[in-house]
């Protein structure tokens, strides 16, 4: 019952963390920045300060979100390879998912075209949402100490049943 707790009130806070967000990709001077690409942003990860995203024909982009009035690219990895062709009309292409592992800062990408990218953006080493004043979720499962609120793991001895 107490993880279950746990887990209601990481996502009250996921969720109240959410709206603020929307709020903020959703100004005008957010909206006006359009730097990303006309067809869609596929996958936005957030690691406060920084909005990692997946951004199919133009890769891997990080931003710096600190003045959400005025984000500034921080990274950038083309992941795409232009050489390939991308098809006629709206066929996705390139850059369209991404993990961040909190433990070590490991970026990963999947592409369409070129595959998986592995990357590291100097300066981050990791991410502990606790340092924040927010859960410690992340979209790559920490198998040593599971979810924030989990019951930690007990030894277990087996013995010879003769």
């Amino acid at each position: 019952m107490r993880v279950l707790q746990a887990m209601a009130e990481q996502f009250a806070v996921g969720l109240e963390n959410l709206r603020s967000l929307e709020k903020i990709i959703r100004s005008e001077r957010m909206i006006a920045w359009g730097e990303l690409s006309a067809k869609s942003s596929h996958m936005i990860e957030i690691r406060w300060p920084y909005a990692f995203v997946a951004d199919y024909e133009q890769g891997l982009r990080v931003l710096d979100i600190r003045n959400p009035t005025d984000p500034v690219e921080v990274g950038f990895y083309d992941t795409y390879n232009y050489r390939t062709p991308y098809g006629v009309g709206t066929e996705a292409a390139g850059a369209f998912g991404l993990d961040v592992r909190n433990a070590d800062g490991l970026i990963v990408v999947p592409d369409i075209q070129s595959g998986f990218w592995a990357f590291k953006l100097d300066g981050f080493d990791g991410w502990n949402g606790h340092d924040w004043g927010v859960p410690n979720s992340s979209s790559v499962q920490d198998w040593d100490n599971g979810p924030d609120g989990a019951p930690k793991p007990k030894s277990v001895t087996f013995r010879d049943a003769r």
